[in-house]
């Protein structure tokens, strides 16, 4: 356990100055050397998560996208109770068109941390596509009253779902 704090403190000890140094390759335009440095950092300290959503946003902004979800999960599995793992993965997914695994990334963040942030995040995942489900969105924001009776952003969604889905007419 000594040797797990040991390199715990290490890792915390050398990120800022790796950071800075990503910074810096960023701002030179050598993303691909900035990636590089922050994937053998992190190589050598996995459990870091600033440096983990750092590469995650590296690798996303140069479009390496399944790289990045495969992180992004490493990060939730070894984070099972933070939703922003889910909600990234969800993210990540819009990003690649991928509109099934972005709706189970974004519900799952929501089965994790059971807020209004979530909720609108998977009811507005319904709305997104060719083919809107008007009928999922709504099983979930009446299943979920007290969190749509406090936010007029969810009340907005439910009216909306309400009237595509036929069930209320204007």
């Amino acid at each position: 356990e000594k040797a797990a704090d040991r390199a715990t403190d290490i890792s915390m000890g050398y990120w800022p100055g790796i950071q800075n140094k990503e910074r810096v390759l960023v701002e030179q335009g050598k993303e691909i050397e900035a990636i590089a440095l922050v994937e053998k950092f992190l190589s050598l300290s996995p459990q870091n998560v600033d440096a983990r959503r750092d590469l995650i946003q590296l690798l996303y902004r140069t479009n390496s996208l399944q790289r990045a979800v495969d992180l992004a999960q490493d990060g939730s599995r070894m984070n099972p109770r933070d939703a922003s793992w889910q909600t990234m993965i969800g993210t990540l997914h819009l990003q690649k068109k991928d509109l099934v695994r972005a709706t189970a990334a974004f519900d799952a963040a929501f089965v994790i941390q059971p807020e209004i942030e979530q909720l609108l995040n998977s009811v507005n995942q319904r709305f997104n596509g060719d083919k809107k489900d008007w009928e999922g969105a709504l099983k979930l924001l009446r299943a979920n009253a007290k969190l749509v009776a406090v936010s007029p952003k969810a009340q907005i969604l439910l009216a909306v779902a309400l009237v595509n889905s036929g069930l209320q007419r204007v």
